[in-house]
Order: structure tokens, then sequence, then C-alpha cells
């Protein structure tokens, strides 16, 4: 029965993601982190033992099998890891050829924290393992507006979703959406169920995601968290696309009808897109990039080290060094400007002790000697 198909599958993706945590926690170092793992480990085990106990076998075993086979695919990537960072310098930012290091490179975030104490605050939460000091809010700074509520935060950002949905894809996509979900009881139930949850996960990456970490709703908010609403775009396009294909059914019986009108439309929206964006999106004419790395060089002494710290202090004078440089003199902004001469070094990781250590095996006279078969196969 379909019921005993969703438990089932439920449980053979509980599996996975037990299994997961468990090697995460196990790398980890952390007491706290191993002993949620292991306690998550050992809910998803008893529920699997009593699922045998009651139904007395795996029915759908091979979904199982196939299920824990792609998250062992899906996961694959990591392994080329260690084996980059073997090299002299490592081919990757983090010193991973050590276990904590790698452990620090898959457990680093960008700007929510780190990812041992984002499941401890969930998962360890549930399984009575997170520290108290962790679920414990920092007291606010004296005298500090109070922070908005979770109906005030998804209110706001929702507001500022829906704007970005239009200014990207245009008010039709909009229509189409609301297009999938009218048809959606004339529909057979397999496709209607495809629907309902497409419709879920946009809500949940979309909307409930971003209230739960107290998103902002400004500009500076949505740049922050742009990079993490790909897939949530993602639900967004496929309903959008289904609910088109249904309303051109529906009112376009006829192939030459459904071409001549899907052809303008596709074309109208890409225009209506590219306008919306052109403004924001164009970099013609700004030079404040240029200036700022062409100022912060061309004074420099002959063979001169740059240290560069922060994104624009990488990455704009390693072009500017690297690229810029090397252009005929006709096309530069600058003809003069040529500081092919300076060595550029950047940190490729936070300055910590994984870069410190990475710094010290490039550039010391006691240079270490070669690790493993990849390090010398390339000639490191």
């Amino acid at each position: 029965r379909r019921r005993d198909l969703l438990a089932e599958g439920l449980l053979y993706l509980s599996l996975a993601a037990a299994l997961v945590y468990w090697g995460f926690g196990s790398i980890s170092g952390d007491q706290p982190t191993l002993h949620s793992s292991l306690r998550f480990l050992y809910c998803v085990g008893t529920g699997l033992l009593l699922w045998l106990l009651v139904k007395r076998k795996l029915t759908h075993w091979r979904t199982g099998a196939l299920v824990l086979l792609g998250v062992g695919i899906g996961l694959s990537p990591y392994a080329y890891m260690p084996l980059a960072s073997q090299t002299n310098p490592p081919m990757n930012w983090g010193f991973t050829s050590t276990k904590e290091g790698f452990f620090y490179s898959i457990n680093r975030s960008q700007y929510s924290g780190k990812l041992s104490d984002q499941l401890l605050k969930t998962v360890g939460r549930v399984m009575g393992a997170a520290p108290q000091e962790l679920l414990a809010p920092p007291e606010p700074p004296p005298g500090s507006p109070k922070p908005p509520s979770f109906q005030e935060t998804l209110g706001k950002f929702s507001q500022l979703y829906w704007r970005k949905i239009v200014a990207n894809f245009s008010p039709l996509a909009i229509l189409a959406l609301v297009a999938a979900v009218a048809f959606l009881g004339g529909l057979p139930s397999p496709i209607r169920s495809w629907i309902q949850v497409t419709a879920l996960g946009f809500l949940l990456a979309g909307f409930l995601q971003p209230a739960f970490d107290q998103a902002g709703a400004d500009e500076a908010a949505w740049l922050l968290y742009m990079p993490y609403l790909g897939f949530s775009h993602a639900f967004f396009v496929l309903l959008a696309g289904l609910g088109s294909g249904l309303a051109l059914e529906r009112f376009a019986r006829r192939p030459s009808i459904a071409y001549g009108l899907a052809i303008p439309l596709v074309a109208g929206i890409a225009a209506f897109s590219f306008r919306q964006n052109l403004t924001f999106c164009s970099q013609r004419e700004h030079w404040f990039g240029w200036m700022y790395g062409r100022d912060m060089l061309a004074d420099l002494p002959k063979d001169s080290f740059v240290y560069g710290g922060t994104d624009p202090g990488r990455f704009v004078p390693t072009y500017m060094i690297l690229s810029e440089s090397f252009e005929p003199k006709k096309y530069k902004r600058d003809p003069n400007f040529d500081r092919r001469d300076l060595y550029i070094i950047t940190q490729n990781a936070l300055a910590d002790a994984f870069y410190n250590q990475y710094i010290r095996n490039h550039y010391s006279t006691e240079r270490p000697a070669s690790r493993g078969w990849v390090d010398k196969w390339l000639g490191r």
C-alpha cells in the first residue's frame, strides 16, 4: 500500500540521515555532536527494529538500498578534498588532508554559525544532547530594540521575496503559479501529489527557512540570503512551468495555437526580465573596482610582494597583476599600467591554524617532503 511505502521510505531516509550525521559526529572531535549523532542513530535503528517486528520484512528494501546508494554518490565529491590537499600548496582552500582540516572545511558556515552548532540546536535539542549554553539566546545589549517575532519576519521577508520573484521571472510567472494551483482539482492523483510536494518545498525553502533564520527584509539581507534561495527558485520554476503547460493545454487545444502563444510569451518574459534587471546588473562605466586595483598597485616598488586579505583584496589585485597587466596598451584604461613584476600572495582561507599550516608548508625553508602518491604524481 502507498501508506506503507511512504512510511518505509521515510525510515530509509531517516537511516541515511542518521548514518551521515554519525559519520559527521565521528570525525568532529566534539563530544556533544558525537553524542547527538549516536542518539539519533539509535532512535532510527530502534524504529527499524520495531518495523521489522511488526511487518516481519522490509518490502521495499531495494528502494532503501537505492536511497543509501544515492546519498553515497551525492557525498562522494567530498572524497576528492583530501586528495587535492595532499599537494604543496594544496589545490583547495582547506587543509583537508588531515581529519581536523577536513572536518573544519565541511563544518564552517559563511553566515549562520557552524554546521555542528546548527545540528545541535535542531537535532541535538530533540535528542537531549545540546548544551544549554548553545540553546540559550545571547542577552541583547542594554537599550537595543526588541527582536522581531517570527510572524513579523515571515511577513516582511515574504513581501521582499515576492518582489524579487516578479523582478526575476515577471508577473506572468506568478499567474502561471496560480494556474498550477487552480487546475489542481482536475488532475490525476499522481500529478496532484507531485504539485503538492513541490509547493510544500517552495513554501519551506522560500519563506519558512528564512523566517526561522530571522532574515532581514532589505536589500542587504537579500544579497546575504540569495545564494541559499536558489533551490526555492527551482521549486517556483517547476510550478510555474507546469502551470503554463496546463493553461496552454486548456485554452489552446490546437498545437498551432499553442505554439503561437508560447513563443511570444517566452520571448516577452525573457525581455521583461532583461529590462527589469539591466540597470542593477550592468557594470558598464562602473570603474570603482578598476580604480581600487590600479590605485592600490600603481605606486608599489618594483618586485614587491603584495599580501591580499578579504575578498576584494584578493580578487582585484590578482586580476590586475595577472590579467590587466598583460593586455595590449590599446585596450587598457591606463596604457602605462603594467605590474606583472609584483608577486601576489592571498589567503585562500580564513587566517586560522589550518591556513597558517599551509603557509608554513609552502614558504618555510623546511619544506616538507611529499606526503602521498598524489603529491608525488603531480611533482609537488
